[in-house]
Order: structure tokens, then C-alpha cells, then sequence
């Protein structure tokens, strides 16, 4: 009996990053105090809710089978046009769907190139990566500039609810939940899981590879466009490096949370562990006085032990 539950918990997509984050949790929390204080906690949703929202969005185009590394520069780019055009004075409703627009477009190439062309996703994304960093340097001009919107913006996507926690833990749930029941319980996330599964399968069944693939890929900017401009409502200005290193970070929370790099294969739930994994292992190693660099390194390990993990199981599921 006992072996019946551990075998049905280990073939659980979101088990392993579940286990790695109370893990941590205690580790963390015996060499620092501080780690699980609730301002601590309050500061790691907040990490966690704007890379979050890029997560979701990318686990949903990995599923299909897809990647996007030019995530982390669309949210920089969104969040730059809705500093500019607010310079100019432009109707802050105008200026997020603008910065949207925007972002939707970059996602909308991004797929176009990929699918038309027969490009490989990652070599199309990379590329768009450094276009559109390049882009960001020449506008700022490597300055900071502040934003100047109305209250009302501030309360709506980064105010402070109970304690420190902001409202845009709100908006990650939320979205969180709402792509979750979509990959679980439509048509449009059946035909992700059927194309990143296998594409020729899939469109001998009848689903429109193309246009799923391209909603996705558009979807996906639009999620890493919306987060910039939430971190830009936190934070009040933008910069040039914002956003940068993002997508692989994205990438590596995605992979932790149970989807797998060769598609058809994902959960939106084990995505927002992941996430929140990421945080608070970046938030306790500077608690602990680490140096920098140790993120970084075991970001990488993560990643490399979170793939093996994921092909185990996915390979006791299908057996």
C-alpha cells in the first residue's frame, strides 16, 4: 500500500519541484532566521509574480513543443514603450495597449519566422533576443528613465495588500489558474499537447498546427509584455538591462515544474512551484551571504537535474 502511494506521488509532474522547494525551505531556514519571516515571503511572491506570469506563458508554448529565449526582452520592450509614449503624455490606458500591442507583435514575427520559414523556434527567438535588446539600448541610451502614471495604476497591478504582499500576486494566481483549467480542460489545450506531442499525428486529426502554435507564440508575448509592465509599475521607471537573463530563468522554472523540453508534456501548477522555487533560492542565498555567482550555478544544476527527473517520469507514465 505504502509503495502504491510513494509510486502515484513520484509520477506526479509537480512531485520533484515540490520536494526541492520544501527542501530548500528548511535549509534555507536553519541558516538564516530570516528566510521565513513573513516580509521575506512577501518579497519572494513578488519575484515570483512578474517572472511567474512569463513562466506561464512559456510552459504553455513548451508544451507545444516550441521555445521563446526573446521572452525576457519583450518584457523590457513593453515596459520601455510605456515609459515613452507616458513622456509624451499619452492616455495611460493607450500606452499599456500599445506596450501590448507591441508585445503581441514581437510573439507574432517570432511565430511567423518559425513556422513559414521551417526555422528552429530557439534559433528564431535568440535572434529576436538581440534584436530586440539592441533596440532597448538604443531608445534608453543606457539612462533610466521614471513613470509618470496616474494613481490608479499603481493600486491596480503593485500595491501593497496585507502586509508586503503586492496585488500582483493577485493577477499571477489568477492567471495561473485560468491557463491551468485551459491546457486541462479545452480543446486548445488538448491541441497543445497533441502538436508538441507529434505534429504530424496531430494534423492528421484534424488540428490547425500552424494557427495553434502561432496563438501560442503570440500568447507567450503577451504574458512576458504584461509582466513588464507590472515590474514597471513596481519599480516606477525602466532601464535598459530590465529583463534581461529572464528567459532562461523562465525556462528553468518551467523544466522544474515537470514540462518537458520535447514537448507535449506540462502543468501550469508545477510551472508556479518552480517559480517560486527560483525565487526563494535566489533570495536565500543572498539572506545567507552567498556569493552572486552561486545562483547561477544552481540555476544550472537545477536545470540539469529537473530534465532527468522529467524523463523518468515521463517514461513511467507512458510504460
Amino acid at each position: 500500500m505504502k509503495l502504491k502511494i510513494l509510486s502515484f506521488f513520484l509520477k506526479k509532474k509537480e512531485f520533484p519541484v515540490l520536494f526541492s522547494l520544501t527542501l530548500f525551505f528548511l535549509v534555507f531556514s536553519s541558516f538564516s532566521s530570516r528566510f521565513a519571516t513573513l516580509e521575506n515571503i512577501a518579497s519572494i511572491f513578488s519575484l515570483t509574480a512578474e517572472m511567474g506570469i512569463v513562466v506561464a506563458g512559456i510552459t504553455l508554448l513548451m508544451v507545444a513543443g516550441e521555445f521563446d529565449l526573446s521572452v525576457g526582452s519583450t518584457y523590457g520592450m513593453a515596459a520601455v514603450i510605456l515609459v515613452f509614449l507616458r513622456l509624451m503624455q499619452i492616455n495611460i490606458l493607450i500606452a499599456i495597449l500599445l506596450a501590448l500591442g507591441t508585445a503581441c507583435f514581437i510573439g507574432f514575427c517570432n511565430g511567423i519566422i518559425t513556422l513559414k520559414a521551417g526555422i528552429p523556434s530557439f534559433i528564431t527567438t535568440l535572434g529576436m533576443l538581440m534584436v530586440i535588446r539592441g533596440l532597448i539600448y538604443f531608445i534608453t541610451q543606457g539612462y533610466i528613465y521614471k513613470l509618470d502614471a496616474p494613481p490608479l495604476f499603481y493600486k491596480l497591478l503593485s500595491d501593497c495588500l496585507l502586509g508586503n504582499f503586492r496585488i500582483s500576486v493577485i493577477w499571477f494566481i489568477i492567471i495561473t489558474l485560468v491557463l491551468a483549467v485551459i491546457l486541462s480542460s479545452t480543446k486548445y489545450g488538448n491541441w497543445l499537447m497533441a502538436v508538441g506531442g507529434n505534429k504530424e499525428v496531430a494534423r492528421m486529426l484534424g488540428v490547425n498546427v500552424f494557427r495553434v502554435k502561432l496563438i501560442t507564440f503570440i500568447l507567450t508575448s503577451f504574458m512576458a509584455g504584461l509582466s513588464g509592465i507590472i515590474a514597471t509599475s513596481r519599480f516606477g521607471m525602466v532601464m535598459s538591462t530590465f529583463g534581461e537573463g529572464m528567459e532562461l530563468e523562465a525556462i528553468t522554472a518551467a523544466v522544474m515544474g515537470g514540462t518537458l523540453l520535447s514537448g507535449g508534456y506540462g502543468t501550469l501548477i508545477g510551472s508556479f512551484l518552480g517559480t517560486i522555487f527560483i525565487s526563494s533560492v535566489k533570495s536565500g542565498l543572498i539572506l545567507i551571504g552567498a556569493p552572486a555567482f552561486w545562483y547561477q550555478t544552481f540555476v544550472g544544476i537545477a536545470l540539469i537535474i529537473a530534465v532527468i527527473f522529467n524523463s523518468s517520469i515521463a517514461r513511467r507514465i507512458i510504460e
